[in-house]
């Protein structure tokens, strides 16, 4: 039997080259360069702040730099990573953003890993804008302020993204959403949940489900087309200082306002001091996660039924 066969032209796809090199135990490659790094604590922190400065501010990777040195006084130190005005020589005088990145557990007011060290080295760079610190668990942002007389280091909300100003990075846009990358949503979960337990003395069990209520506003806010979820550093200070003067904590009546997203006032039933009462429960009242704390609040409630139903 005669079997015929018919010749077709066979089309394939171009060749394609995979890199199959692999990263040594103990070893880490780093996010921006490529080069094998120790595997540490420290270094974990990092590369989860790389990754969060490309991907989440969309600072593009040829603008950022690891062990950057810098000269502080007569001495040379390496900042952690440093991000330059955009296609800028890597130069100390080009410096825009200067970053700290800690291992876990390292306290914001150790004499040499905490956050004096960025604050001198954002006093060493004389154009230098912003600089960030962070141990993973915390995360702490600030901003150089130029005076007539010389320039004070304060501290912010937010650090802009590329392209982005400081007011717009206060007041965010769902533009502005920034995706979650590596770790750092743990992070920030982390972070909630510490605040949490800490400042209102709360069990891991109770400070996870008051975190738990933040997640359910926070969906809730990205669901509307206008976010209103979130305070300005201005609004966060006077918050803090309404409840110190025993003002009331969750309405703009005196001495000064609250969260932007708190559009109306308690109707005479103010929380003021340490007589706290249950604040009025209405559907359209989303507060500020701060004032949620002790709380809760009815949109967070009406979310968590929602979704459990």
């Amino acid at each position: 039997m005669r079997v015929m066969t018919l010749s077709t032209p066979q089309t394939f796809a171009a060749p394609v080259t995979i890199g199959t090199t692999s990263v040594p135990e103990g070893k880490v490659s780093d996010f921006l360069t490529g080069r094998l790094l120790k595997d540490t604590p420290e270094e974990y922190v990092r590369q989860n702040v790389e990754k969060a400065l490309v991907r989440g501010y969309r600072y593009s990777p040829s603008d950022c730099e690891p062990e950057f040195p810098v000269k502080v006084g007569s001495s040379r130190r390496r900042v952690d990573i440093v991000v330059f005005n955009p296609d800028s020589e890597h130069k100390q005088e080009n410096a825009w953003l200067l970053v700290e990145t800690k291992k876990r557990g390292t306290s914001t007011s150790n004499k040499t890993e905490g956050i004096e060290q960025l604050r001198s080295y954002m006093a060493a760079c004389l154009n230098v804008k912003y600089g960030m610190w962070t141990n993973g668990d915390e995360q702490l942002f600030y901003a150089k302020r130029q005076h007539a007389t010389g320039f004070s280091i304060e501290e912010i909300i937010e650090i802009p993204a590329a392209g982005q100003s400081e007011a717009d990075a206060q007041r965010p846009k769902r533009k502005d959403l920034k995706p979650a990358t590596a770790d750092n949503l743990l992070f920030a979960f982390r972070r909630c949940h510490n605040y949490i337990a800490g400042t209102e003395g709360k069990q891991k069990a109770d400070a996870f489900w008051e975190l738990l209520k933040l997640i359910f506003c926070k969906i809730e806010d990205e669901r509307s087309t206008e976010l209103g979820f979130y305070a300005t550093a201005a609004e966060r200070s006077s918050a803090d200082r309404s409840e110190a003067d025993g003002g009331c904590v969750y309405c703009d009546a005196t001495p000064g306002i609250l969260p932007s997203c708190i559009a109306r006032r308690c109707e005479g039933r103010c929380v003021r001091g340490s007589r706290r009462k249950q604040p009025p429960r209405r559907p359209w009242r989303v507060l500020h996660a701060t004032e949620c704390l002790p709380h809760g609040c009815h949109h967070a409630q009406s979310a968590a039924g929602r979704a459990t139903d």
